[in-house]
C-alpha cells in the first residue's frame, strides 16, 4: 500500500478512525498505481461529464443539467470508495448515479413536474404525491418509452447495485463477510476494506458502466452539444469496451 505523509495533521492516523482513512487514502493510491487501464476508464469518464457540465452557460432545458451534476458528484463518491476498497458502500452512490441519471431524463424540460418535485416537503399530501410521480417503476417506463435500449441497461445496472449491496441484500453480504466456527465459538469476519483481487476489479468495472450511463441520458437531451464538443463519438468508443 501507498502512502504520503506529506502534510499530515498532527494526530492523524493515531485513532482507529483516521487509521482506517488513512488506510483508505493509501488504497486509493494502490489501486491507481496498480490498475492503471480500469483507473484511466474511470478518469476519462469523469472528463466527459466535466466537458458536459463544467462552465456550461445558458444550457437549456436546465432542468435535467441539476440532475446530472448530481449524478456525477455521486459517480465520483463512488469511485473513490470503489478504489478505497469500499466496495459493497460504493454500490449506494452507483445507484445514486443512475437515480439522478434517470430523473434528468424523467423531469426533461416539465416545469409542472419539476414544481411538484421541489414542494415534497410542503406537506403530506405534496409527499405523497410525489411519491408516487417518482417511483422507480414509473421512471422506468419513462425512460423506456424515450429509450428502450437505455431502459434496459439501466434496468440491469440497477438491479446489479441493488444485489451488490445499495441495499443490504444476500449476495453483497456474502461477498464481505464469512461466519465461521472456531474452538466452539462463532467468529463474524466483515470486510471493511477490500484489498485487490475479484471484488476490487469487479468493483472498478460496474462503476465504470454506471457512469456511462447518465452520460448517454445526457446525450438525448443536449444532442448539439454533444456534437458540438464531439463527446458522441467519445462516449461511443469507450461505451463500446464495456
Amino acid at each position: 500500500m501507498l502512502n504520503s505523509a506529506e502534510n499530515e495533521p498532527r494526530g492523524w492516523g493515531r485513532d482507529p478512525l483516521t487509521e482506517y482513512l488513512e488506510e483508505y487514502r493509501g488504497n486509493q493510491f494502490a489501486t491507481f498505481a496498480n490498475k492503471r487501464e480500469a483507473v484511466s476508464h474511470l478518469i476519462t469518464i469523469d472528463g466527459l461529464f466535466l466537458r458536459l457540465l463544467e462552465g456550461a452557460v445558458n444550457l437549456r432545458p436546465h432542468i435535467p443539467a441539476f440532475f446530472l451534476l448530481r449524478s456525477h458528484a455521486a459517480y465520483r463518491a463512488a469511485v473513490g470508495a470503489v478504489m478505497g476498497g469500499q466496495v459493497y458502500e460504493a454500490q449506494a452512490m452507483l445507484r445514486l448515479c443512475l437515480e439522478h441519471g434517470s430523473y434528468s431524463l424523467y423531469l426533461g424540460n416539465n416545469a409542472e413536474r419539476w414544481s411538484r418535485w421541489m414542494a415534497r416537503q410542503d406537506g403530506e399530501a405534496q409527499r405523497k404525491t410525489v411519491k408516487a410521480e417518482f417511483s422507480y417503476g414509473k421512471i422506468l417506463r419513462h425512460v423506456t418509452n424515450e429509450a428502450p435500449k437505455l431502459a434496459k441497461i439501466l434496468s440491469e445496472l440497477y438491479e446489479r447495485v441493488i444485489d451488490l449491496g445499495a441495499h443490504p441484500n444476500e449476495q453483497g453480504f456474502s461477498l464481505n463477510s464469512v461466519i465461521r466456527e472456531e474452538g466452539g465459538n462463532t467468529h463474524f469476519d466483515t470486510i471493511f476494506l477490500h484489498g485487490d483481487g475479484l471484488a476490487l476489479n469487479a468493483g472498478l468495472r460496474l462503476s465504470a458502466q454506471v457512469g456511462l450511463w447518465p452520460l448517454h441520458v445526457g446525450q438525448l437531451i443536449y444532442r448539439e452539444r454533444y456534437e458540438l464538443l464531439g463527446l458522441r463519438e467519445e462516449l461511443q468508443k469507450l461505451g463500446a469496451r464495456f
